[in-house]
Formats: C-alpha cells, structure tokens, sequence
C-alpha cells in the first residue's frame, strides 16, 4: 500500500496486523489507541540539502529580478551559512513531522561512533543570515529554486516547503519544484540542479561511507565522490579521509573521522536537518523488534 492514509485505515480497520513508514502526524492517535502499539527507533538516515559550490552559472539560482547571476553565490562559505542558519530545524521537526525526528548537523547521531561532539545543529539565527548575505555581497538576496523529491522520505515536499517560507523571510526568493524520486535522480546525476534534497543513509553505523562518496573529492580511479554531484572538494578533508582508511586502531580512526566531520560541516558542505525516525504501528498482542535499517520483517514480530 503506497499511501500512509490508505495503510492506517487499513491497520484501524483490523485488515493489516502492522504497518510500516507510519506517518508522523498519525502516530499520536495511533499509540492512544488500546488495540494498536507503536515502536519508533532513530534511523541512519539524515534528510537535508545538497550545495553546488563549483563555479558555473548555477541552474535555478538568479539576481532577484531573474537576471542570470556573473557567479555562483554558494562557492561563498557566508552564503552557504547563511542558508543554513535560515533554517528553524526544531521548528520542521515539531510542525512538519510531527516530533519524530531528532535536529541534526552532522551524519551521525549522539552517541554513534564518528559523532563530533563539539559539532552542534546549526541554531536558527535570521539576522545573521541577511547581515552574512550583505557580507557576501547578496543584501536584496537573489532567486532559489529548491529541487525536492515528493516520495523519498518522509514528508519531503512539505519539508521544502517550510524552507523555502523560511528561506524568503530571509532575503532569498525561494520556490519549490517538486518531482518523483526516479526523476530527481537523473536530473541530479546530470547536474540540473543547485540546491536540492538529500536522504543520507548511514547503515554501516559509522561515517566513513558517506564522507567518501558524497564530500570525497571527485576521483573515479580511487573511488572518490561517487555521489558528490555538489562538486565540493576540500584537500584538508580528503587528507583526513587518507589517514582514516589506512588507520586500523579503531579509537584512532574515530578521532580522525571526527576531524572530516568537523571540517565538512562547518564548511557547509551539505545542510543537515534531521535524523528520520523509523515508524510502525502494530496490533497489541505481538512485540516488535525495531531494526536499525527501518526493514520489516515477519520474524521481528512475537506474541508479547
């Protein structure tokens, strides 16, 4: 069953013993009711947004009055932040999915091998957004177009949405265009967009993965960047990429992981927002075992 409506009245109905993906903004009325149980479990999984920092003239980005840009405004670190702390993360968690998803500005959660400790969310601070883009040369801000997949993760065209209201309450016009996550592939791996939407799964529970194929410097002999179709590339991070794939002291990988992490995030090498939380509901009567990488299996059920 392909829509979350369609899945909870079924559930509701007693025609399904459980569901999977469960939508947020149902799950309060779900767990309240005596002949269902709800399991939740904090996913590898990080929603956020894609940069193209490489100097081109950017699709979907223009002067406000729709003039093509000389330069590409995200190669500039205050734009890029500026973006960044425009966005009221709790704000999208609490509204938008309904509690069930955890702020995030890096990979990996608290507590997860690889997690910067020092490397908060990004707090939400409009004034300094539009002072960082008077800095940069940007005070009336420019045109945005955010290129966002309506079926990839939860509640992803809501998401850009918000953003993009919050983003236009900060100087940047912002619109959306939304599409299928089949077509928001192709279009991406063709480099058509310059702000778009990103599910970042990280079901090795640790950042290594990640950090190679979507911030590694783009090198096919080495497999590097596979996925980094923002084009980023920093030679300090990729040298701390070096040192942890040859390092074997796990204690001593994590640290230098720590310091990619740190580097990338502060560079504003991609936007994070917010760790997914996985989401079933289930009749009473069975006990269910989440799994880390949000699959459902009949075994994971047992009579309570």
């Amino acid at each position: 069953m392909a829509q979350p409506a369609t899945r909870v009245a079924a559930l509701l109905a007693g025609d399904l013993d459980a569901i999977d993906a469960a939508p947020p903004q149902d799950l309060p009325r779900l767990a309240a009711d005596p002949r269902l149980r709800v399991s939740t479990l904090v996913a590898p999984a990080v929603a956020g947004f894609h940069l193209d920092v490489t100097d081109r003239v950017p699709p979907g980005i223009a002067a406000t009055d729709g003039s093509p840009l000389p330069r590409n405004p995200l190669l500039d670190h205050w734009v890029r932040e500026a973006l960044s702390i425009a966005i009221q993360r709790d704000a999208i968690v609490d509204r938008v999915m309904g509690g069930q998803a955890r702020i995030a500005g890096q990979f990996m959660p608290p507590g997860a091998y690889g997690h910067a400790p020092a490397l908060g969310p990004p707090g939400f601070d409009p004034v300094r957004a539009r002072a960082l883009l008077a800095e940069a040369g940007y005070p009336q801000g420019f045109r945005l177009v955010i290129h966002c997949q309506n079926n990839r993760f939860v509640n992803d065209e809501q998401i850009c949405q918000a953003v993009a209201q919050m983003l236009t309450r900060t100087g940047i016009r912002t619109t959306v265009e939304a599409m299928p996550h089949v077509m928001h592939v192709a279009r991406s791996r063709n480099r058509e967009f310059s702000f778009w939407t990103g599910l970042w799964n990280v079901e090795t529970g640790e950042p290594t993965s990640p950090l190679v194929t979507l911030l590694g410097t783009v090198d096919e002999a080495r497999g590097r960047g596979q996925f980094n179709r923002g084009r980023y590339a920093n030679p300090a991070f990729d040298s701390l990429l070096d040192q942890a794939l040859a390092e074997l002291d796990d204690g001593a990988r994590e640290r230098i992981l720590i310091q990619a992490t740190e580097i990338a995030f502060r560079d504003v090498a991609l936007i994070p927002l917010h760790h997914q939380m996985h989401l079933w509901a289930h009749r009473a009567g069975r006990r269910h075992a989440p799994r880390l990488d949000g699959y459902t299996r009949a075994m994971d059920f047992a009579p309570e």
